[in-house]
């Protein structure tokens, strides 16, 4: 009797279980719209850290952001989809994406490690949303859009960057308006290479330099070439022109 009670307790909890935990992927477009009080930018990661990560701003794209670094924290909740969660998804040191995510306010702590102000991997208890977008060689990929009346996205989508961000803007934000396209912009044609203690970089476009901390160490225009000398450490270099960035992460020593 106790064996049968335990296996029809197994079979009427294992698809509670499932749909617990499985879910549909919403496009970027839909979870814009679910949550318009977001802010929406482009960033590049330039640093992980227990349970976040930190990134660099790009362009402010919807809502209100002045700082040049910001720090995402991880979510913890729900067995749904854990790694969607979890700030390290946006990026790997030097990648660049479109985000959107809402601010960590007095009202809304739900982590141990959750600090005002800053940003926060949000829970969904019904729906995966999807809140990044990668930016590879001048290009916007992801499931950025969707059919009227149907949000979940089945397929991937490429359009570059500058129409991605110009229609953005024009349109207000109702990216599902957005047309995608498969012509792939290349990478900056600039050189970085790494000796000992310096720099050199050929090509042309604006030089960033970032080290883990998120400070910004150098910028200058470069056309040419160009050597810089800085002290021992990991930095972060990114040359962009044009809507095309090259970046790469150095060791000096």
């Amino acid at each position: 009797m106790k064996r049968l009670i335990t296996t029809l307790l197994f079979i009427l909890l294992t698809p509670l279980a499932s749909i617990a935990c499985s879910c549909d992927v919403y496009s970027f477009c839909h979870s814009m719209a679910n949550h318009p009080d977001y802010n929406v930018f482009s960033a590049y990661v330039i640093s992980h850290d227990p349970n976040s990560i930190k990134a660099v701003i790009i362009d402010v794209l919807s809502g209100t952001e002045t700082r040049d670094t910001i720090i995402v924290w991880d979510q913890e909740g729900s067995c749904m989809a854990s790694e969607i969660k979890q700030a390290s998804t946006i990026g790997s040191i030097g990648d660049t994406a479109v985000v959107s995510l809402g601010l960590i306010d007095g009202t809304n702590l739900h982590n141990a490690w959750d600090v005002v102000g800053d940003y926060r991997m949000e829970y969904f208890f019904f729906g995966c949303h999807t809140h990044r977008l990668s930016v590879t060689n001048g290009s916007v990929y992801g499931k950025i859009n969707a059919a009227e009346f149907m949000p979940y996205e089945l397929s991937m989508s490429l359009i570059k960057y500058s129409e991605f961000k110009e229609s953005w803007l024009n349109l207000n934000g109702n990216c599902a308006d957005l047309t995608v396209s498969s012509n792939i912009k290349q990478a900056s044609n600039a050189s970085i290479r790494s000796y000992n203690s310096t720099i050199t970089i050929k090509g042309k476009g604006l030089t960033t330099i970032y080290n883990l901390s998120g400070q910004r160490v150098h910028q200058s225009k470069l056309k040419g070439s160009t050597t810089i000398q800085l002290n021992k450490g990991i930095y972060l270099v990114r040359v962009s022109h044009e809507g095309r960035t090259t970046a790469k992460k150095v060791y000096l020593r």
